[in-house]
């Protein structure tokens, strides 16, 4: 009878440690990816024949990401393995923005 008992315990566990809930996957955030895209752009700019300082890249690449829209973080993280003249020409866009050239402008000259 004990061995029964063990036994019945042991498949009881067994089959409750097996079962899961079902659980929500999280939402894909696509800023990660499309921080690597803005991030290499940047960093491969040259502004009068040289590349930024790093410090200023950073800068750069946070207030792109900030002001993108839901869509263009989209498509920058489509094109994190794959940049063409396209997102450079969507980074530029998103950059030439008033509220993005403030928001680096503010950074930028903070001490």
């Amino acid at each position: 009878m004990i061995r029964f008992t063990v036994s019945a315990f042991a498949f009881a566990t067994l089959v409750a440690c097996t079962q899961t809930a079902a659980v929500d996957a999280p939402a894909y955030d696509p800023t990660f990816d499309a921080t690597s895209t803005v991030t290499a752009i940047v960093a491969a700019t040259e502004v009068q024949g040289a590349l930024m300082p790093a410090a200023i890249q950073s800068v750069m690449a946070d207030c792109i990401i900030t002001h993108a829209t839901a869509d263009e973080l989209s498509t920058l993280a489509a094109a994190r393995l794959n940049p063409t003249a396209d997102t450079n020409a969507l980074v530029s866009q998103i950059l030439a923005r008033d509220s993005t050239t403030a928001c680096a402008a503010s950074k930028l000259t903070q001490s």
